[in-house]
């Protein structure tokens, strides 16, 4: 179990190396924001033996490279004061860490956004926090590209229904009409279970609100009720990597995204487990290279990132805004080191 400063830094070493190597930017740098968004207390304080929930096995850190038609970028998504035990506690050190990361990428114009939105979905007092065991939001910071993102559990203690009311309500109080998040919602009801929400973007003009969910039961992605979802790309993304293989529902997660300054949609994403899916790492480098190939994106790096064990899968994505523009995402986490 990682607990300490150091003990984190040497398990993300050969990550964040990675991060530095391929995105451009100091390893100075890069190790500073990755301690900025982890927000792991100096040793000696908090109560130890917290756990994460961003990865399948336990680690606090991703790195996600995105590919679009005309030109790739990174950042870095982490689990903030994951090894803190209590969750109010963690809470307080995801808190700052937000603040810290909305100064740092120049996106102090989300801090009053994230602001109600915490507000909204998070309770007062330390038995409230007790259902977030696995801590309450995760944080995002652009690498070469500006921005930040905040994700709040948004699961309710798995009640559904209540869930998408919570989360029907937040949509109407941030964004200035509400019509197209209200009727994804009502279809959204019918086959799947909230997971989260978040804040997306650098300023308001840029910002999204985010939903993201897993399906309750085997649902056709044209059958959703969400028009977005029609494109031809998702369908062929999710047939090209699944392929023969067995794949719970649990590991698939959607989203969709809704501009801020006018309640539209904006985007969605399918994202694929990929500790779900046993490949080993040339059969990723194939399955990535063929899916930029196929939809005209510019090439990922994905040899280097896998070979030599220096980093795996954690999801692959493929995300598709209103005007049909393609990208898709990999997310790598840290591999343990013999």
């Amino acid at each position: 179990m990682l607990e300490t400063r150091l003990e984190v830094s040497l398990y993300l070493q050969n990550l964040l190396q990675l991060a530095a190597s391929l995105s451009r930017v100091s390893p100075t740098t890069v190790e500073s924001l990755s301690q900025t968004l982890l927000a792991i207390p100096p040793d000696g304080q908090g109560s130890r033996g917290g756990k994460s929930g961003l990865n399948s096995d336990g680690s606090p850190l991703q790195l996600c490279l995105t590919a679009t038609p005309k030109y790739s970028h990174s950042r870095l998504l982490s689990d903030p004061g994951f090894v803190l035990a209590d969750p109010k506690e963690r809470f307080v050190a995801s808190r700052q860490a937000l603040a810290d990361i909305l100064e740092l990428t120049a996106s102090q114009q989300l801090a009053s956004l994230c602001d109600r939105t915490l507000r909204w979905y998070l309770p007062e007092d330390a038995a409230g926090f007790a259902q977030f065991t696995s801590g309450v939001l995760w944080l995002g910071a652009g690498l070469d590209t500006p921005g930040c993102a905040m994700y709040v559990d948004a699961r309710r203690n798995g009640n559904f229904q209540e869930a998408w009311d919570w989360a029907q309500q937040w949509l109407a109080n941030i964004l200035p009409n509400s019509s197209a998040s209200g009727s994804a919602i009502a279809a959204l009801r019918n086959y799947a279970y909230l997971q989260s929400i978040g804040i997306e973007g650098s300023n308001l003009n840029n910002a999204r609100a985010k939903l993201y969910w897993r399906f309750l039961r085997p649902t056709r992605l044209d059958q959703m009720g969400l028009e977005i979802f029609k494109n031809p790309a998702f369908a062929s993304f999710l047939t090209f990597v699944i392929r023969d293989s067995i794949l719970q529902l649990s590991g698939i997660v959607p989203s969709l995204g809704f501009e801020i300054s006018t309640g539209e949609t904006h985007d969605a994403k399918i994202d694929v487990c990929g500790h779900c899916l046993a490949y080993s790492s040339s059969k990723w480098i194939e399955l990535v290279n063929c899916c930029t190939q196929m939809y005209g994106l510019t090439n990922l790096p994905v040899s280097e990132a896998l070979e030599e064990n220096r980093s795996s899968v954690s999801y692959l994505g493929m995300g598709c805004d209103l005007s049909g523009a393609l990208r898709v995402n990999l997310y790598l986490k840290a591999t343990a080191q013999n």
